[in-house]
């Protein structure tokens, strides 16, 4: 082979390399990571410029030299970054922030899907200070008054009995749902009673199966679309969404009834989440869950003929293990009394609420006319067998400020940053999904609490993110 043929086959490898290298570096296949890093000499084209930072400057001297020393300060209770990113597949995003400050400081990633903010929180001085026990696993910590548990993983499996009265398991951007067996799931609960607008109910799982069946209908008693929004959640993450639109109007006083089920397999046992977002112009006329373990945080009832001529007339019985109940109606007809376990509450007054007391462990609310919201401090059910407490062990949150007085443990999510001289280094990680990223962004925000108003500073040295 001749020598300018041997350097024409060189050449011609090294463009080759050098263009694959471009394609990988645009397109950033599954499985490469990449890395961005803001300083203050911002690439707008990668990080945007933080909102509300205000670059400084000063002079520093060390080893006989002047030198000038750059950061940024943040001076505002909210600060939003974006990140143009090269791809939409990346699971993980781990951001690694340098910072100075005393404040309480949370990161969050934004979900386009609803607006809200997945934070974590990078700096909590209270908890810097607090002398108790900590203990420390992949996800978070457990922070304890005295040594009860040597791992996290010890505490879920077996907590300490905190009443809804006096609460001993405090969170802080962490939820607490212990695997508690509240026995055989097996069962039917079906909801007959009309229910008026939103309605959210919790259902024991066991055996991984979750089915549910609903009807809705429309009052059209205000303009504009109806529709009933479904989502079920196991602690904050959403398992499952989907949607009911707008019905047809039948008659004057008569809509169509819309059906929708679904049925969801291998779930972890435990305890879900069902939320029914609408109006106040939807019906869901019946719910049917093929558990016997169901539970709603209040009820509208509202079977009554003389205010919803396409209803049925049904009374209906209602259990709670609540201590502070509240009754309310907005319809003369539906001025009633109601049987409260052994004696009757007139409720005489419309949109006031009647509020009452109990002292039973499981007490019994009827309503003959329904037309009638009840609402408590804890759990109702159309049914004694249906009922359970979804919080058994129930907590208080901190909310990073105040610290609760009868606590004496803490769920968090919160790693102390390290300490680097006089900053802190703080490494956290994010789960992603396709709901993090519009338009080739994933969006930041800094959170820090009442800084504004305490005319405070946070400074930021550097803040790198890495996807993959």
């Amino acid at each position: 082979m001749t020598q300018d043929k041997i350097i024409k086959i060189t050449l011609t490898c090294i463009l080759i390399a050098f263009f694959a290298l471009l394609v990988f570096n645009g397109f950033a296949p599954y499985g490469r990571k990449v890395s961005y890093r803001y300083s203050l000499q911002r690439d707008p084209d990668i990080i945007s410029e933080l909102t509300g930072l205000k670059p400084f400057s000063e002079i520093g001297q060390g080893e006989g030299a002047q030198y000038r020393v750059s950061y940024a300060r943040v001076e505002n209770d909210e600060t939003v970054f974006k990140l143009k990113v090269p791809a939409s597949h990346y699971k993980k995003a781990q951001v690694k922030m340098n910072f100075s400050s005393d404040e309480e400081i949370k990161l969050g990633v934004r979900n386009f899907s609803d607006t809200t903010y997945n934070f974590l929180p990078v700096f909590n001085p209270i908890l810097e200070l607090l002398k108790w026990t900590k203990t420390t696993d992949e996800k978070g910590s457990l922070y304890q008054k005295e040594a009860d548990y040597s791992a996290v993983d010890e505490f879920y499996a077996s907590p300490p009995e905190s009443s809804r009265l006096e609460p001993k398991i405090a969170t802080y951007e962490r939820s607490f749902q212990p695997s508690v067996d509240y026995g055989d799931d097996a069962g039917t609960t079906e909801i007959k009673n009309s229910l008026r607008g939103t309605h959210n109910f919790y259902v024991y799982v066991k055996d991984g199966n979750l089915g549910v069946s609903l009807e809705k209908q429309d009052l059209d008693w205000i303009e504009g679309e109806d529709v009933l929004k479904i989502s079920v959640y196991k602690n904050e993450k959403k398992v499952y969404q989907d949607s009911i639109g707008d019905g047809k109007q039948l008659s004057d006083d008569s809509a169509e009834i819309q059906s929708r089920s679904f049925e969801l397999t291998g779930l972890e046992p435990g305890v879900y989440k069902v939320e029914l977002s609408c109006d106040n112009d939807v019906l869901i006329r019946k719910i049917v869950v093929n558990k016997r373990l169901v539970v709603f945080k209040s009820l509208f009832l509202v079977d009554n003929k003389l205010i919803y001529p396409a209803a049925e007339q049904l009374g209906q019985t209602v259990f709670t293990n609540s201590i502070k109940v509240s009754l309310s109606t907005w319809h003369e007809p539906s001025l009633q009394e109601i049987k409260v376990n052994d004696y009757l509450v007139k409720l005489d007054r419309l949109v006031a609420e009647k509020k009452i007391t109990l002292n039973r462990e499981l007490s019994e609310i009827y309503t003959e006319k329904s037309d009638l919201l009840i609402s408590g401090d804890s759990y109702f059910s159309t049914s004694k067998e249906s009922f359970f407490d979804p919080e058994r062990y129930s907590t208080v949150l901190f909310d990073g400020t105040n610290f609760p007085p009868n606590a004496e443990y803490l769920i968090t999510s919160y790693k102390s940053p390290q300490k680097l001289g006089e900053n802190y280094e703080s490494n956290l990680e994010f789960e992603i999904s396709a709901a993090n990223y519009k338009d080739g962004i994933v969006e930041f925000k800094i959170a820090a609490p009442g800084l504004y108003k305490k005319q405070k500073f946070i400074i930021i040295n550097s803040i790198e993110v890495s996807l993959e």
